[in-house]
């Protein structure tokens, strides 16, 4: 499926595949990010992840880089403290995942499990909201 996306700043119309696979009908956030930003994805998993070894090398190896990618991804979303936080908060959920909560997860009824990911989906973007970490961890909020 081809779809077009906004313009760039120099007028050109992009076409790629689409970027989204219902992301919020996600039971994980394994596959929240599965669904989610496809195209970053698969750029943070060619160009990072697997030339870090991806899931070769043992389980240490596979959560390192899995931690090295999404501490990127923060980076990549812009160069603030929240944004990095965000990618750590990503990454420790999803080696939280990798390492026992899928497959706690599984054993719960398909309604659980989705809002157990819409609400973690939820809760990250309070890091987007608070550009001043300073003010993110004050009492004054």
């Amino acid at each position: 499926m081809q779809t077009a996306l906004d313009h760039t700043d120099n007028g050109l119309c992009l076409i790629c595949d689409a970027n989204l696979d219902f992301p919020f009908l996600a039971d994980s956030i394994t596959d929240f990010w599965r669904r989610w930003h496809i195209s970053m994805g698969t750029w943070f998993r060619d160009y990072v992840y697997i030339p870090l070894g991806g899931n070769k090398g043992g389980l240490a190896k596979q959560l390192r880089n899995i931690a090295i990618v999404w501490l990127l991804t923060g980076f990549w979303h812009g160069a603030s403290w929240n944004f990095v936080l965000w990618g750590v908060y990503f990454g420790v959920l999803l080696v939280a995942e990798k390492l026992f909560l899928l497959r706690w997860l599984k054993k719960l009824p398909n309604p659980l499990r989705h809002i157990y990911a819409l609400v973690l989906v939820t809760m990250s973007w309070t890091f987007f909201a608070f550009t001043d970490i300073h003010y993110f961890f004050s009492s004054k909020i």
